[in-house]
């Protein structure tokens, strides 16, 4: 009586270190090691797991870098938080009998690092020293003898809420000579985040 004929052996099938792959048994490399990746799929000792989605990364560390090294070759001062970054500097100043005024431009970013997004805010902030005449009104520090500390400040939003900072400039450039590339900062701003993968508004 002949042998009965085996059964071929199946695409894929492993035997002795071997694979069969349809038309040959070709030998199998080394085992891939635990924590292995390829293709999306991660050894783990025992078999291949699909791999989720990747994690998208806090702020990058890359654009805080580079908005912070912008920053200190312009001379702004810069105060940071987890999804924020602030950057201010006198940008005017002027002076009068008794009394010292300057005013200060902040440019804040806020940072959603979800939605891979910058949101610029400006605003201009006008601050002194010294005495004033009058007191009482609105933005006066007013004392009995009627003089204080005066202090005015204006805020803008890009989305067209509040006054832009081109505004703001107008309406302090009545006091302050006027000068300071507001819109170089804000376009500076906008390349670094577009760089870094981010929107900018």
């Amino acid at each position: 009586m002949g042998q009965v004929p085996q059964q071929p052996p199946q695409v894929g099938q492993v035997a002795n270190g071997y694979q069969w792959n349809g038309v040959q048994w070709v030998p199998l490399g080394p085992p891939p090691q635990v924590g292995q990746v390829a293709n999306g799929y991660q050894w783990n000792g025992v078999q291949w797991i699909p791999l989720g989605p990747p994690q998208q990364p806090a702020a990058p560390a890359v654009l805080v870098g580079e908005i912070l090294r912008y920053a200190q070759a312009v001379g702004f001062t810069v105060e940071q938080s987890a999804h924020q970054l602030t950057l201010h500097r006198v940008v005017a100043e002027r002076k009068s009998f008794l009394s010292t005024a300057k005013l200060e431009y902040r440019a804040t970013i806020s940072l959603d690092d979800a939605r891979r997004t910058a949101r610029l805010t400006e605003l201009l902030k006008e601050s002194g020293s010294g005495l004033t005449s009058g007191g009482g009104d609105d933005g006066d520090f007013g004392t009995p003898t009627g003089f204080g500390f005066q202090k005015s400040t204006y805020n803008s939003r890009t989305d067209g809420i509040a006054e832009s900072i081109e505004e703001q400039a107008v309406r302090f450039g009545t006091k302050y000579a006027p000068g300071f590339p507001y819109a170089e900062v804000k376009g500076q701003l906008g390349r670094i985040c577009a760089a870094a993968g981010y929107s900018f508004s």
